[in-house]
């Protein structure tokens, strides 16, 4: 698993290569290290689709995005 840091949105970012096989990378934002409390998270593929969004700030309930679930748009 490989983990870099940088940005999105103008806010600290982790990211995080899965080593599951899957080609996806989490990215999480807006905490005090990119991770941490309050932080956001994105699932990205390799061919860099959205799969998951929850922003920062948010509880883990309060998706704006997530393929798993049948009605995955929550906004």
């Amino acid at each position: 698993m490989s983990t870099y840091d940088g940005t999105f949105q103008g806010k600290i970012a982790k990211i995080v290569e899965r080593n599951d096989g899957s080609g996806k990378c989490d990215i999480y934002y807006g905490g005090p290290t990119g991770d941490g409390p309050g932080h956001g998270h994105i699932v990205v593929d390799g061919s860099d689709a959205v799969h998951y969004w929850r922003d920062s700030n948010t509880s883990h309930s309060n998706y704006l995005l997530n393929d798993a679930k049948k009605n995955h748009t929550k906004i």
